[in-house]
This record gives structure tokens, sequence and C-alpha cells, in this order.
């Protein structure tokens, strides 16, 4: 596995945003949360043989509870705030919870993802590897070893998150600039909620 802090960095990139470029805490924060989710088959995975579906990197794991969980999750949002559902942010929930076990099969470990439970217990691991596993035990997450790892996510996975997240941030505000359409929130509620009447305030014909 990956470590928590490198699983929970994946729900940057692609972050919610409104037309001001403005980041949809809200949605990230449920992001960050799903990304680190399917770990919580550590609490259980002494209790059960490896290679078992609902062991570590198992049924978690699977593309179908991210898709479940996801649209679950979205849902929830929708109903705290009140605001009708956008697919957009059930794509987007859906793909931080399928980051995690996607990022797992990228890590140097004997144990591999069943992406395809719980309909087939194969666990696949990616053709190249590149980032070291993370220690389970959480005594050991200061360990050398634990921290020279997450010197390798630094490199290979925290660096082009963020770079990508800012990317897309200046892109926005560019687009929006270069339109001159007033901010508006994409994902309604859920989103930085537009301030009233800023649309009227930036009438070029206000006032005259």
């Amino acid at each position: 596995m990956a470590t928590a802090l490198t699983h929970a960095v994946m729900a940057l990139p692609f972050a919610p945003r409104d037309s001001d470029g403005k980041v949809c805490k809200t949605a990230l924060a449920i992001g960050a949360l799903l990304a680190v989710a399917p770990d919580v088959d550590v609490l259980w995975w002494r209790l059960l043989p490896g290679g078992h579906m609902l062991n570590h990197r198992g049924l978690t794991h699977s593309l179908l509870v991210a898709v479940v969980v996801g649209t679950l999750a979205a849902a929830l949002a929708r109903r705290l705030v009140r605001a009708p559902l956008d697919p957009r942010l059930s794509l987007y929930l859906v793909a931080c919870m399928v980051s995690h076990g996607l990022l797992d099969t990228f890590t140097r470990s004997a144990l591999g993802v069943a992406l395809l439970a719980p309909f087939d217990d194969t666990r696949y691991l990616a053709p190249v590897r590149f980032i070291s596993a993370a220690w389970i035990a959480p005594l050991r997450a200061l360990s050398h070893d634990h921290i020279a790892i997450l010197g390798q996510e630094l490199l290979w996975i925290w660096a082009p998150a963020v770079a990508i997240f800012v990317a897309r941030g200046a892109l926005t505000r560019h687009r929006r600039l270069s339109s001159l359409v007033p901010g508006g929130s994409v994902y309604n509620r859920l989103a930085v909620a537009p301030v009233a009447g800023a649309a009227s305030d930036q009438d070029p014909g206000r006032g005259r």
C-alpha cells in the first residue's frame, strides 16, 4: 500500500472548482477521505488468510465498491446541502476511490489488488512498479524505511498531483478572464456559493 497521506493527495488533481477557479473544499475533503477509505480492511487483515477476498487489497479496493460508495457519498453530500445532484461530483468521488486500488498496483508488493472483486478474485499488479510498499503497522510510520517510501511518493505522486492541481486552477481563471463571464458555482451549493448580486455588480451598464 502507498501511505495514507499519498492516497489522500490523489483527490487534488481534479478537485471540483467553480468558474473562478476556487476549489470546492467540501467535495475535496470527501474525495480525500474516500481515497483513503479502502484501507479500512487493515482493521481485520490479520484475521483472514492473505488471499481472502475480504482481506487487505481485496473487496474494499475493487472498482465495484468504489462506484457504489462514491455514488452514495455524492448523494449524501447533495442531501446535506440540499442541492441538485451533479453527475460530475459523483464521477469525481468515484475516481478518488478508484485511485486507491490503481495506485496500490504500482507498489512493490507481492500482494496484488482485487480490482474486479467480487466477480473475480484475481490480484492485479502493474507491469512497472516504482513505489515501495508502506508498512501497515502504525508503529512503523516514523521508521527510516517508511520515511524513505514517503520520499519516493513525493517525487512520483505528490509533485505531479500538485502540478496538475495548480495548472487547472490557473487555466480555469484564465478562461474566465478571457470570456469575461461572471463567476458562478459549478457544483451548486456544494461548491463556493456565488455572492448575491455579484452578476449585477459586474454589469457594464450598471449605474448609467
